[in-house]
């Protein structure tokens, strides 16, 4: 299930904020080369899953289901941190999270925080972190945009939603926080989500034809959304039948 609600994003004065440093977004041709070795066998033409979700949509529970059935690695924000400081402490990767700048402020004046949109030197460790991972074997990636970084035609790209109505009662389960601070947070965290893919990779994580899969999991379940992308990882959706991206 979703981790603990953060607090909520904060508002800072335009004069309070340090200088834009623009990134190039990351392009199709900056996405990880495919893999042909036995260290990560294809299953169903497919190497890696890469779950999107919607904030108390229960994606987590989902992906780890999915990778718990395969005997794949999980990696989520938290193990992907691992990784790059792994990388970082071997020398492997340079350290560039100290450079100056932050895409979360806006002209507005308001700023995501900090705790849900990265600072715009980790998307490259992020990167070399998943292509570290995808060199280990097969993998469930969850959030990062994994996604948009690994190879198109070796990844299974799922989103899972849920109205709000259920996913406030979901968080509201696991954690307390209900009514509209629920609400709130869960916003925060959906659209610190979007504006991270679209800045960085200039995707649109709202839109569907992103994705091979998007799964409802209040009409179907956990388990059933588990078994769904069981299915598709053996192969009935064939990466041959899908549009180049």
């Amino acid at each position: 299930m979703e981790k603990p609600i953060r607090p909520e994003p904060k508002i800072v004065p335009a004069a309070g904020r340090p200088p834009l440093v623009r990134a190039k977004p990351l392009g199709p041709e900056d996405r990880i080369a495919p893999r042909r070795d036995a260290t990560t066998p294809a299953l169903g033409g497919l190497r890696y899953l890469a779950v999107s979700r919607e904030a108390g949509s229960g994606g987590e529970d989902v992906a780890q289901a999915v990778a718990s059935r395969l005997g794949w690695g999980v990696y989520d924000k938290d193990r992907l941190d691992d990784v790059i400081q792994q990388l970082l402490i071997s020398g492997t990767i340079l350290d560039t999270a100290d450079t100056p700048g932050d895409w979360g402020h806006e002209s507005s004046g308001s700023a995501i925080d900090r705790n849900l949109v990265p600072h715009e030197g980790y998307v490259p460790q992020l990167v070399q972190a998943v292509a570290e991972v995808s060199k280990r074997g097969n993998a469930v990636f969850i959030g990062r945009a994994a996604q948009f970084i690994l190879p198109r035609d070796e990844t299974l790209a799922v989103r899972i939603v849920a109205s709000e109505k259920y996913r406030i009662l979901q968080i509201t389960a696991h954690t307390g926080v209900a009514g509209a601070a629920a609400l709130q947070s869960i916003r925060a965290q959906d659209e610190a989500r979007r504006r991270f893919a679209q800045r960085f990779f200039r995707h649109d994580l709202t839109d569907p034809h992103e994705f091979d899969l998007v799964i409802n999991v209040e009409l179907c379940g956990q388990q059933r959304a588990a078994n769904l992308l069981l299915g598709a990882l053996s192969g009935r959706i064939a990466p041959s039948a899908r549009a180049p991206q």
